[in-house]
């Protein structure tokens, strides 16, 4: 009797082990599905304010120059523009800046670029959304076989929504300009600036206006 409860118990302990290996090698699966995916976080390159980005991939040949130019836009309410900020040698900065806006909480568009001329190289806090020292949350994603920076970001909290007074800085996107030239960069596809309300609502009225990044 003792015999046939000790090969049974050897039994039930040969499989827990397979079983304990096999969760292991599902674990291992998800895991490379989830690299292979692009899996983990969704914050993309977040460049520190006060440095220059690094050479990497996609370093333009030779000397060359990155500026921007905005697009012409006639200032007044419920504006989303881009403005030059920081540059250096192939790369600059662009400043999603809004004005004279209320009721702002959070805000999603994506951005366009020539992805054979233009690299995205990453971003910065702006500063608006931050405003009465109130915790961001941002998601910022680049797709560089369609030239597509997607931008979500929105206050934590109970902070109250902001009523932006003049212009401030949403958030900066940074972009590497490989030949000489001038090519788009714009606002497109669903983009919103959001109020405070649950679920978020878009403020109305709002125009968006991009520009152009130039190499020279």
């Amino acid at each position: 009797m003792s015999v046939t409860v000790r090969r049974h118990e050897d039994a039930r302990r040969g499989g827990l082990r397979i079983m304990k290996v096999a969760l292991k090698g599902l674990l291992l699966t998800l895991a490379v599905l989830e690299l292979a995916c692009g899996g983990g976080s969704s914050t993309g390159n977040v460049i520190d304010p006060g440095r220059s980005p690094d050479p990497g991939p996609g370093t333009s040949p030779g000397p060359l120059t990155a500026s921007f130019v905005p697009a012409t836009f006639t200032p007044g309410n419920n504006l989303v523009t881009m403005a030059q900020g920081a540059k250096s040698g192939d790369t600059v900065t662009v400043n999603v800046q809004v004005s004279e806006t209320s009721g702002l909480f959070g805000a999603g568009f994506n951005v366009t670029y020539n992805a054979s001329n233009v690299t995205y190289v990453g971003w910065s806090p702006g500063g608006l959304l931050e405003t009465g020292g109130n915790t961001v949350n941002y998601l910022v994603a680049d797709d560089p076989s369609r030239g597509i920076v997607k931008v979500t970001a929105t206050r934590w909290g109970s902070e109250p929504a902001i009523d932006v007074i003049g212009t401030m800085t949403l958030i900066n996107l940074t972009f590497r300009v490989l030949s000489t030239g001038s090519f788009p960069l714009a606002f497109a596809g669903t983009k919103a600036l959001d109020d405070a309300q649950i679920p978020s609502q878009p403020l109305p009225n709002i125009s968006w206006y991009g520009g152009s990044l130039l190499g020279s």
